[in-house]
């Protein structure tokens, strides 16, 4: 994240969080933006900050009985889908589902 241009950041997303997130709460005190955590295996964040917003969404349809949606819905969902390229920071880790996921994507 060091080479990161933080003037034009203007949110980040956590895919997966699980337990243990300690990216949220970097990217909240490093930058000051939203960050968006999503994760349906739990049912609460790992890291509450400020800015933090939990979904219990996932990004796979693997997981029956839970909310799913693609990149773009999760997007959608924290109304930051009007901002300037390289604006939005993500960190993925949905154990194995990361370039299914990125290969549906629009």
């Amino acid at each position: 994240m060091d080479s990161l241009n933080a003037s034009s950041l203007q949110a980040a997303y956590s895919m997966g969080v699980q337990k243990h997130d300690k990216f949220s709460l970097d990217v909240y005190k490093a930058f000051d933006v939203p960050v968006f955590q999503y994760d349906c295996t739990v049912s609460h964040p790992a890291q509450i900050c400020d800015k933090c917003k939990f979904f219990p969404a996932c990004l796979s349809s693997k997981f029956e009985g839970k909310t799913s949606w693609t990149l773009k819905e999760a997007i959608e969902q924290s109304n930051f889908t009007d901002v300037p390229d390289r604006s939005l920071l993500m960190k993925m880790d949905i154990e194995r589902g990361e370039w299914p996921t990125l290969l549906e994507a629009d």
